[in-house]
């Protein structure tokens, strides 16, 4: 008996554990799910949000209903079939007499359109444009996610960059405090010198929180456009880099006049009002159709002794007089044709309105970067200055930390530069739609 309790107890401890261990195992799913995107990369992040990103995915389904739609539009001109089936129960009382009686109907017909003055065609066609717009939207939003990554990887770099900057002014700002307290037990400064160098120290501390809580703010941004967990981990070996190359404006307008959706798009809008046109005059022709039809009646459901008729008949209808319907609806169109073409050319002059504010963006962030670049070596050769005229007694205090609040702030001031320089080089291939190396 006491072996048997034993044996039992063994095999409750057992599953207890492998309940245990599956939990775990169901637990950390989630984790394992994210563990491997974490080493992220720009191109990596570029994927992942065109596989994932919501607001791209919708515009991939209007894409698809859109070709449906053509299908259908094409399926007009081809034959239908339809099928019909009824029943008439019949009932007469004449006095001594009285009769009642089933009758059964069944009738085939199938239709073809035979002449429509090219309207079904020319709606196919329209269809078919119509798809292709909605594809150029897709295209266009998906540039837009990218420009959008883009500018929160630079971002989630820009603040990992600045977090280091935080870590090591702080390091800075500590040592000089310890070399301050030293310095005041020697006697060689005065307390008000150790005092401000704790001060600073606290002020460090209070940035480095700052510029993380900012980072985590950059990383949530990037996680949402990537449709992950908003708090999802993300690490990268990437840093900002400067990219430098020799575009000119020429070069980027004939780009953007060539490349962006939008000029693709409304040149589209213009074909699709003169098919407009064509199909409201498509409307004063005739139109032509032949039916062909079955029928059979019989008094059993069986159709066994059926009466059949069979028919094939020829449509033609003219309709030669509406009040100058068809005219005006065709007069309608020919506006909405020409207002399509002025509409193309206020969307080329916007679209270069548009790439000449990003290049003067981007030649703004890349002089500024230039200048910042000169501004950092004379900041760092002033630290290390005044570092050594502290250690010897010939600066006081307030040089030194004035020195080393420049020196952070330039940095600072070199990595956001740097950060704005990215966007903006992201933001002039966004705005003549394509990316740069294409436009040669």
């Amino acid at each position: 008996m006491g072996k048997k309790h034993h044996f039992s107890s063994v095999s409750m401890v057992i599953s207890m554990a492998f309940i245990i261990f599956v939990a775990c195992v169901a637990s950390a799913a989630p984790y394992s799910r994210w563990k491997g995107e974490d080493n992220l990369t720009l191109k990596r992040c570029i994927d992942i949000a065109l596989k994932n990103n919501p607001s791209f995915l919708a515009t991939q389904k209007t894409v698809e209903a859109k070709a449906y739609k053509q299908r259908a539009s094409f399926k007009k001109m081809l034959p239908s079939f339809k099928a019909s089936m009824g029943a008439i129960s019949t009932y007469k009382d004449m006095g001594a007499y009285s009769y009642s009686g089933e009758d059964y109907w069944l009738e085939l017909v199938v239709s073809q359109p035979v002449y429509r003055g090219g309207a079904l065609y020319k709606g196919w066609k329209r269809a078919d444009i119509v798809e292709e717009q909605a594809k150029l939207d897709r295209k266009r939003r998906a540039q837009r996610l990218v420009y959008d990554i883009k500018r929160a990887w630079y971002d989630v770099l820009r603040y990992i960059a600045l977090v280091k900057e935080a870590e090591d002014a702080l390091k800075r700002l500590r040592k000089h405090a310890r070399n301050a307290r030293i310095f005041y037990r020697e006697g060689w400064v005065w307390r008000t010198d150790v005092l401000q160098a704790e001060v600073e120290v606290a002020q460090g501390e209070q940035d480095l929180i700052e510029t993380k809580n900012r980072l985590n703010t950059a990383i949530a941004t990037l996680n949402t456009l990537l449709h992950r967990p908003i708090d999802a981990t993300v690490a990268t070996g990437e840093r900002l880099e400067f990219v430098r190359d020799n575009w000119t404006w020429d070069k980027l307008k004939r780009c953007a006049l060539s490349a962006r959706p939008e000029i693709k798009k409304a040149i589209l809008d213009v074909k699709k009002a003169e098919i407009d046109t064509d199909i409201a005059k498509a409307n004063m022709l005739p139109k032509a159709d032949i039916l062909a039809s079955f029928k059979g009646s019989s008094d059993r459901l069986s159709f066994d002794s059926a009466i059949t008729e069979e028919q094939v008949v020829l449509s033609v209808s003219w309709p030669f007089w509406e009040w100058g319907k068809t005219i005006d609806d065709t007069r309608e169109s020919l506006r909405y044709q020409e207002r399509a073409r002025l509409l193309l050319e206020d969307i080329k002059d916007n679209i270069m309105l548009d790439v000449q504010s990003a290049w003067f963006s981007f030649s703004e962030a890349e002089k500024r970067l230039n200048v910042l670049k000169k501004s950092l070596r004379q900041a760092e050769e002033n630290y290390r200055v005044n570092q050594v005229k502290y250690r010897e007694r010939l600066g006081t205090a307030n040089d030194l930390i004035y020195a080393q609040s420049l020196l952070s702030r330039t940095k600072k001031d070199w990595i956001n530069a740097l950060a704005s320089y990215l966007t903006a080089l992201a933001r002039l291939e966004y705005s003549i739609g394509s990316k740069l190396n294409f436009c040669r």
